[in-house]
């Protein structure tokens, strides 16, 4: 492992381009599923979990194009919802915990979507996710599927 030794009574001098942050990422990228636009997003950092979720939403029909070094398009404007009845679904989503956020935009925009059970680092312990949507379970066996009949939009403030 790398270290910097730094002693007293010198100046630090350079720069570094900080690499966007893995759970922010992974967010961000969750949420081109809100539209049908092109989404070009910048800083990802190249680590399994994003490149994971990047092959997911690939899978489940978004287009995605590498610009370079960190810097994605995306366009969610063919998605196939039966995708989530796959075991290629199942899989993939399941060895990602973060695949859980797939969910909110899936119900904003397309009033379904669903969750396999989430893995991600056995190493750490199991994560307790607790889905409380409001919405009504139609299938909780290997994976769980919510769907939002009743969504209410929120009206900006102000």
């Amino acid at each position: 492992m790398s270290s910097f030794i730094i002693q007293g009574g010198h100046a630090l001098r350079g720069e570094i381009t900080p690499q966007g942050a893995k759970n922010e990422a992974l967010q961000i990228l969750c949420a081109v599923l809100l539209t049908d636009e092109p989404v070009t997003i910048s800083n990802l950092p190249d680590i399994v979990d994003v490149n994971k979720l990047i092959d997911l939403l690939a899978s489940m029909g978004v287009k995605t194009q590498r610009k370079g070094a960190g810097t994605w398009v995306f366009q969610a404007d063919d998605v196939n919802l039966e995708y989530f009845n796959t075991e290629d679904f199942r899989a993939k989503g399941g060895s990602l915990r973060g695949s859980i956020m797939i969910l909110g935009p899936m119900l904003g925009r397309f009033g379904v979507g669903a969750i396999p059970r989430p893995g991600g680092d056995k190493s750490v312990g199991a994560a307790s996710i607790r889905i409380s949507s409001g919405s009504r379970p139609s299938e909780p066996l290997s994976r769980t599927r919510r769907r939002a009949d009743s969504l209410r939009r929120l009206r900006p403030m102000g």
